[in-house]
């Protein structure tokens, strides 16, 4: 459409001019009015409109004058002009409108379609080209349709006056009324009376249209009822918004869409129920008269059918409007309701969020339930698990004074009986709302005093809810108030919330009580546990348990002692309390009969002996170790653990508490740990020293052991790198020893293999080194062997001494030696691969039924597919197929990543990965371990000085082999490498295995602490798979542990987790940090937070990534909320 046009409205009624307005305006014309003829063309000569729409029958100047006036007027002839007319619809008036250029003639009323379309009509027929009106014929015309109208008006006035009379009345009527039904009625009542109907029937749709919803009726029956909305032509009426009339002798009721059962009739007026927005429905009605109904019947039920369609329309919205106000304030009345209810929660949350024990929170709680919640009182009962008794703890009311007056008469009173309503509440654990108390008989058991309070001030609803702990009622909350309340589901709903709210406080302070004496006995663990890693001297040891138990067990007095059999005193008492005891008067009362019998009696049993009330132990017998003794120092309650392992004498740990019923099954299960781990601990200090000893010799022979004489043998080669010395490396076998042992038995054997050890010794000059690999295994390395032969008459002496007969317990054996031997520099440069040659003569010997085999070339038959895994690696490490990938490490107390670790990968040229499980252990066996620790050392220490100079510092961290730790070089290898890349020496971490360590004990610690004094961090890795001696805490100069990832995938087990936190503890007390491995959920990452363990690293934190994608991952890293 182009920009606004303006349209022209000329009519004398003021609706009219409104309505036409309101339709035209939101379509986007330009509006202006006149209501008379004669100001109309005023307007149309100043203005200038586009169009007009004029009423015929005006004051002054009617239509048919105003449109002559128009096409007399050259300035404005062209103007096109819409009539909008009632009255002048004959053929004549038509004929008169066209002959003077009139667009449309529109009938009032007019659909606003109707009218838009007549609008958009004119506009695109464009200028009236009408010659003007000035001829007689036109006026005569004029006037004579003027003077017939005027006549047929006022024939017709009377009888139409009396009409639309009442229509007006009847409009007015159905403005005033609300009710829909009442509303149809009048309308079907009025109209059938309108036009003298003889039946009137009106139905209008819901808003689905598709049955109906009211009924309208007159003169018909009561129980008629349309069937359907959409059928016959009533149905047309309702769906085409358009009247019918219908006469005629044979008019089917049904067909027409009437109900069976309707009165018969000749005649029917049906028109439908409209607004501007919609059709309802449908007025019928029906005479059963000749004359029928006429067009004037038709137009004044039509505009009475969008009268009472507009009516309804209102009501309807009416009705919604009033629903809708009625459910705001039910929701506001919600809201408030909920605003109360929250606030009453917040407020208990608050009051119990204080941390303070329950007795001191009552107050403030009742007040905060009362207050908020609008009650007259709130009281708080206390239940004794002995019966149905229950004392008052404390009152609120809001009358302050009126509480004191409660708390005054219940003051130590109880209230008791199976039938009151705190049994009734107490017995079945549910809440009780009772709306008249006073008519409750259960009341009458209830304290009188109490009793008499309700009365006096009027209060009736009493609720009472239940408080549990641990599933058991402790208390019980009566909530008064002085209306009658009626049971409501939401306030029980809330009430039951805040009783919730309080049991789960109980719960949890009694759960802070369990985990705060669960952390007191877990420091004694702790404690012990710690003095058992540092402590060497067993009486130390027994020192040390005695004041953790006092310091941070917080008993009494404990002490610990060992004794033979007859429960006599071996080592000195031991003991510690919080005020001091006499040693010697202690230990002359253990030597008294009483004493030795119950102290036998806790050994002999082997089980712990509990006593939770000394005072109730009859004194003669004394049951209990030093009862009286301990009565006197103010304890009620003790407990007795034997200390009972191999290999140590029988012992007692005995702790006392100066409270009754200290000792539950928990304190006694934790505290029976605690004495295992100090017997276990007195039998590793008798057997620590025995086992040093034995770390470096042989236990049968008294030979070195293969560690030893693995170490000699590579200070040996380092010794003769530079020199032309020559030395041989023989290892020896016994042909089918386990025949013999299987024979004679293993202890004859052992004789046998003694017997051997000695025979070798002699074979031996001062300056080699003869070894006992374990079983019938022997190594031999002869030095300053220039010759083959030289080498071959030694073992030649070698196998005819040792091959001497023998008698083991009176039986002649006869023994079968074979022996390989490797030749230094010949046969190998380095002691790895002068052993593993000389292995591979020995087996060859063997083999081929042979004494002895020097090795060559030519006998080394190894694994193909090893083969081929060690020449790729060879090339691998000369032609760039290693790759690096990265790991991260973050703390588990800030969530900020603090490490990675360098892990190898082998990329093949087909682009498979290898991981390094397929081809270390290959590596290891070869010597190809040492360059290939060499090759992840430069890279990964070049890759993090590059990555230190943007700004990215972490600590790194590189596994250290078995084979690594066994080369003496290491430690110049590693500092040369980091030195030569300039990275702090500080941040760097070698991490080390149980079992590396254990394959040479001492040259290990030698190589780590050279490291750890340059100021490289060790970590010993895979902490607790191995042999997880205690002593490697102590003696190896560790920084940290790792834990093994066995242990944190399943660390949702009570028994993992509990070793997982021992070792926390224990490293944190050695000084040690600690990292966890195989950290793989968030469950595991927030227990081993909790447990205290210092670093993290696994999948659920990262998985190993190359360069490029650690560099990105570490970039966007966010920081894990611990």
């Amino acid at each position: 459409m182009p920009d606004k046009r303006t349209v022209l409205i000329a009519d004398d009624t003021a609706a009219n001019r409104e309505y036409l307005k309101a339709v035209l305006v939101p379509h986007g014309y330009s509006v202006t009015e006149a209501a008379d003829g004669e100001t109309a063309l005023a307007r149309v000569r100043d203005e200038g409109p586009d169009l007009v729409i004029c009423d015929v029958l005006m004051p002054r100047v009617d239509g048919f004058e105003f449109l002559r006036r128009v096409r007399g007027d050259p300035a404005i002839a062209s103007l096109p002009v819409i009539f909008f007319t009632a009255y002048y619809l004959e053929g004549q008036a038509n004929d008169l409108a066209t002959a003077g250029g009139v667009s449309s003639v529109l009938q009032k009323p007019c659909e606003p379609a109707a009218l838009l379309a007549a609008v958009e009509e004119a506009f695109a027929s464009g200028a009236t080209t009408s010659p003007p009106l000035e001829d007689e014929a036109y006026r005569e015309q004029h006037l004579r349709l003027l003077s017939d109208k005027l006549a047929s008006t006022a024939i017709d006035n009377e009888f139409v006056n009396q009409r639309l009379a009442g229509l007006v009345e009847l409009n007015l009527q159905l403005a005033s009324q609300q009710d829909p039904v009442q509303l149809l009625s009048m309308v079907c009542r009025g109209a059938r009376e309108l036009v003298n109907a003889d039946h009137g029937l009106l139905a209008v749709t819901d808003d689905s249209g598709e049955q109906f919803e009211h009924i309208g009726r007159s003169a018909v029956p009561p129980d008629l009822t349309p069937i359907e909305p959409g059928r016959g032509l009533l149905g047309r009426v309702w769906s085409d918004k358009a009247p019918e009339r219908l006469s005629g002798e044979e008019l089917d009721p049904i067909a027409l869409g009437l109900p069976p059962g309707y009165p018969t009739f000749r005649a029917m007026l049906a028109v439908p129920i409209t607004s501007f927005t919609r059709s309802y429905g449908w007025l019928c009605l029906t005479t059963a008269g000749d004359a029928g109904f006429t067009e004037e019947d038709e137009l004044l039920l039509t505009i009475l059918g969008a009268q009472t369609g507009r009516v309804y329309e209102n009501g309807s919205l009416y009705r919604k409007v009033r629903l809708h106000a009625s459910q705001l304030e039910q929701q506001i009345a919600r809201n408030q309701r909920s605003r109360r209810h929250l606030k009453a929660q917040f407020a208990v949350a608050q009051a119990l969020a204080t941390a303070s024990p329950f007795h001191q929170v009552i107050p403030d709680l009742l007040r905060a339930i009362g207050d908020n919640l609008a009650f007259s009182a709130a009281i708080l009962w206390g239940a004794e698990q002995s019966g149905p008794r229950f004392l008052l703890l404390d009152a609120w009311t809001a009358e302050p004074e009126l509480a004191e007056e409660i708390r005054q008469i219940a003051r130590g009173q109880e209230v008791s009986g199976e039938d009151s309503m705190l049994a009734r509440v107490s017995f079945s654990g549910e809440p009780q709302w009772i709306a008249n108390f006073r008519d409750d008989a259960r009341f009458d058991q209830t304290l009188e005093a109490i009793r008499e309070q309700f009365v006096r001030h009027d209060w009736n609803t009493i609720i009472l809810l239940p408080l549990l702990q641990r599933g058991q009622v402790m208390g019980i909350l009566s909530l008064v108030n002085s209306e009658q309340l009626p049971y409501s589901d939401s306030l029980m709903s809330v009430l039951t919330t805040l009783s919730n709210q309080v049991s789960q406080f109980l719960d949890n302070s009694h759960h802070q009580q369990h985990i705060i004496r669960l952390n007191r006995l877990y420091a004694l663990l702790s404690g012990i546990n710690t003095a058992v890693v540092r402590v060497r001297s067993r009486q130390r040891l027994f020192r040390a348990a005695c004041r953790i138990a006092v310091d941070e067990g917080h008993f009494r007095i404990a002490w610990v002692a060992q004794f033979d059999e007859r429960g006599g005193l071996v080592t000195p008492l031991i003991a510690s309390s919080r005020d001091g005891i006499d040693l010697d008067q202690w230990a002359e009362s253990l030597a008294e009969p009483a004493q030795c019998i119950a102290i036998r009696q806790v050994i002999e049993s082997g089980h712990p002996l509990v006593a939770n009330q000394l005072d109730e132990i009859p004194m003669p017998e004394q049951p209990f170790p030093m009862c009286r003794e301990a009565l006197d120092h103010g304890c009620l309650s003790a407990a007795a653990f034997p200390l009972r392992g191999k290999g140590i004498s029988d012992g007692l740990v005995v702790l006392y508490a100066d409270e009754t019923g200290f000792f539950d099954e928990e304190e006694i299960q934790l505290l029976g740990e605690m004495a295992t781990n100090v017997a276990f601990a007195v039998q590793y200090l008798q057997n620590e020293e025995q086992l040093h000893i034995q770390a470096f010799r042989d236990a049968l022979t008294g030979l070195m052991n293969r560690s030893a004489l693995y170490a000699q043998l590579e200070q040996l080669v380092a010794a003769n790198q530079d020199s032309p010395a020559r030395f041989a490396v023989v290892l020896v076998d016994i042909d089918n020893f386990h025949t013999i042992n299987d024979t004679l038995g293993h202890s004859n054997g052992d004789a046998l293999l003694i017997e051997i050890a000695q025979q070798l010794e002699s074979c031996v000059w001062e300056s080699d080194m003869l070894a006992c690999l374990g079983g019938d295994h022997f190594a031999l390395v002869l030095r300053d062997v220039s010759r083959r032969e030289q080498v071959e008459k030694v073992v030649s002496k070698v196998l005819e001494l040792a091959q001497a007969s023998y008698t083991v317990s009176g039986i002649p054996v006869n023994v079968e030696i074979s022996a390989g031997t490797a030749l230094y520099p010949d046969d190998g440069e380095s002691a790895e691969t002068l052993w593993r040659r000389a292995d591979i003569a020995l087996r060859q010997a063997r083999k081929r039924f042979v004494k002895h085999l020097f090795y060559s070339p030519d006998i080394d038959r190894t694994d193909p597919a090893q083969l081929t895994i060690i020449g790729g690696l060879r090339d691998a490490i000369n032609q760039g197929e290693l790759v690096l990938h990265y790991q991260p490490k973050i703390s588990l107390v800030t969530g900020a990543v603090t490490g990675l670790e360098a892990l190898i990968r082998w990329q093949q040229p087909t682009g498979e990965l290898i991981f390094p499980d397929q081809f270390l252990p290959s590596a290891e066996q070869t010597g190809l371990i040492n360059p290939l620790t060499d090759w992840v050392l430069r890279k990964a220490v070049g890759r993090a000085m590059e990555w230190r100079r943007k700004g990215v510092d972490l600590e790194l961290s590189i596994n250290i082999s078995v084979r690594n730790l066994l080369n003496p070089h290491l430690g110049e290898d590693i500092m040369r490498v980091v030195r030569e890349a300039r990275f702090p020496l500080h941040r760097l971490m070698l991490e080390v295995t149980e079992s590396a360590v254990m394959t040479d004990p001492v040259n290990a610690r030698r190589t780590l602490q050279k490291l750890s004094d340059a100021g490289i961090q060790i970590s010993l890795d895979d902490f607790g798979v191995g042999h997880s001696s205690l002593a490697y805490l102590k003696d190896l100069p560790l920084q940290r542990l790792k834990i093994d990832k066995s242990f944190v995938f399943d660390i949702l087990q009570d028994r993992n987790r509990a070793i997982v936190s021992g070792v926390i503890d224990i490293a944190h007390r050695l000084g040690l940090s600690v990292t966890a491995e195989g950290v793989e959920d968030r469950e595991a990452f927030d227990i081993l937070q909790s447990l205290g363990c210092d670093y993290a690293q696994g999948y659920f934190i990262s998985r190993p990534l190359e360069e490029s994608a650690f560099l990105d991952w570490l970039e966007n890293y966010q920081p894990i909320q611990t």
